[in-house]
């Protein structure tokens, strides 16, 4: 909330980073702030914040840990349960967003760059879990998810189990 009607500078400045931190609304008490605070949703995409962190958080556990069907903290810390379809599901958006110009190539790779350290982070206790932003050229899994949105062609209506049987250990 902002209750700081005659402070809308502040509230520009301090506001986005509600965004920054995953929310995909923040309340604001007056028209003038909502039409201010809606200049920020220009500045940050939270749903390709939440769609890559699905992506990364699930393909880094199919590649590196071999584990399918599972429970992978979102953007949120809250587990939800992801497969291949839910894969599928994200990483179309976001191909989506790219073949339509909502996005472009370099916003997804800026953005899975940044999201890589939220799944890193994530898995902190897991000691099976490595790293993937310590080698983002290198590392596998990394590579793969943004594959699977970068190169949408190589994957025949859709599917993801080229780019992931390839890949797994």
């Amino acid at each position: 909330m902002w209750a700081l009607p005659d402070m809308m500078a502040a509230m520009i400045e301090q506001k986005i980073s509600h965004l920054k931190a995953g929310a995909t609304c923040v309340w604001v008490p007056s028209p003038t702030a909502a039409t201010l605070h809606a200049l920020h949703y220009h500045q940050v995409d939270v749903f390709a914040d939440c769609n890559a962190q699905s992506i990364l958080g699930y393909v880094v556990r199919w590649i590196d840990l071999g584990i399918d069907c599972s429970k992978v903290p979102d953007i949120d810390n809250i587990g939800l349960m992801e497969d291949r379809v839910t894969l599928r599901i994200s990483y179309q958006l976001m191909t989506n967003w790219l073949r339509h110009k909502i996005i472009t190539k370099q916003q997804v790779i800026q953005t899975f760059q940044r999201i890589v350290q939220v799944v890193d982070q994530q898995n902190v206790d897991n000691a099976e879990y490595r790293s993937m932003a310590t080698n983002l050229d290198q590392n596998i899994a990394f590579q793969a998810a943004l594959e699977l949105v970068l190169d949408v062609d190589k994957n025949p209506n859709g599917y993801t189990e080229l780019i992931l049987h390839w890949r797994r250990r």
